[in-house]
């Protein structure tokens, strides 16, 4: 009777994946003859301005992040007394196991977290870990979200009754636990919504249908302040050279000078040191472009707004 049954189920399963074969997911017949392992990562960030009640927000991150999931962790680390100017950012850094390097998400200076993992489908190989972190600035909070969908592929027996309770499933259109990403990002723009907030969605990694992102409101201000930093770095440095060659940068006389003998790189160092007004006029009524005589000299003056 063993023997019959064994056959039995020898057939069934055989019978199954030539159907599935035959089928328009004939493609995952081909996935189980390779024993491989897929992933899928998605990122969003969330910026989120004048949180007055930072609590309620971790709350009901708490409640729209774990919905889907099967385990969670969420953690709050002790908060700095003013939060910086800008947001700090999810970081990553790839560990390899097996072989297979992974990205892990860390997060610094946030002040709520959570972790969740849905393994409702481990016994076919698939499983999602979310992640979300909030940071706060000066003005709001940003929520940066972080997903993979992991996926084991392929096996040494076709037969394998997990696989084939895969195949199945996707070929009836059931799908796999990454579906779950779109819908808790839906959730989370749902009660971010419901809560009053204004969130705008300003990153996404791959773009989805149905999502839209927004220009970032903090990009220009930031980009501003990483200008003014590297203007500063260079005018220190400007001014450093020209003490090295016995000039100092806020010496107008100097500055003229180097115009009147059409010496380019000293007149570049002090432009970029910055202690001289390009506009203003000396007692004679010129401004240093006035002096100017060489062709690449005006091309500095000029460039730096000197009239």
């Amino acid at each position: 009777m063993g023997k019959i049954t064994t056959k039995y189920n020898h057939i069934l399963r055989t019978t199954a994946l030539l159907a599935l074969a035959s089928s328009a997911n004939a493609g995952l017949l081909d996935d189980v003859t390779k024993e491989t392992n897929n992933s899928k990562e998605y990122f969003a960030i969330w910026d989120i301005p004048n949180v007055t009640n930072p609590d309620a927000l971790y709350d009901q991150l708490k409640d729209s992040i774990r919905v889907q999931a099967t385990s969670a962790h969420a953690t709050r680390p002790v908060q700095a007394d003013e939060p910086p100017e800008f947001p700090n950012k999810m970081e990553f850094k790839g560990i390899t196991v097996m072989g297979i390097t992974i990205p892990m998400p860390s997060c610094n200076g946030h002040t709520f977290q959570i972790t969740t993992m849905d393994n409702s489908m481990a016994q076919y190989g698939d499983s999602t870990m979310m992640m979300a972190c909030v940071f706060p600035y000066r003005t709001g909070m940003r929520i940066n979200y972080y997903a993979r969908f992991s996926e084991q592929v392929g096996t040494s027996s076709l037969l394998s009754g997990a696989l084939l309770g895969k195949m199945i499933t996707k070929a009836v259109g059931l799908g796999d636990t990454s579906k779950f990403v779109g819908s808790t990002m839906n959730q989370i723009d749902s009660d971010l919504k419901n809560m009053g907030l204004q969130a705008t969605l300003v990153q996404l990694q791959p773009a989805m249908e149905g999502k839209v992102v927004s220009a970032d409101p903090l990009a220009a201000q930031q980009q501003k302040n990483r200008q003014s930093a590297s203007n500063t770095q260079a005018a220190l440095a400007a001014r450093k050279e020209l003490l090295g060659i016995g000039l100092t940068y806020s010496n107008r006389d100097q500055f003229v000078d180097a115009i009147k003998r059409g010496d380019a790189i000293t007149v570049d160092l002090f432009v970029k040191a910055r202690g001289v007004d390009l506009k203003s006029a000396d007692n004679s009524g010129k401004t240093p472009l006035r002096y100017a005589t060489d062709e690449e000299v005006i091309g500095i003056l000029k460039g730096a707004g000197a009239s």
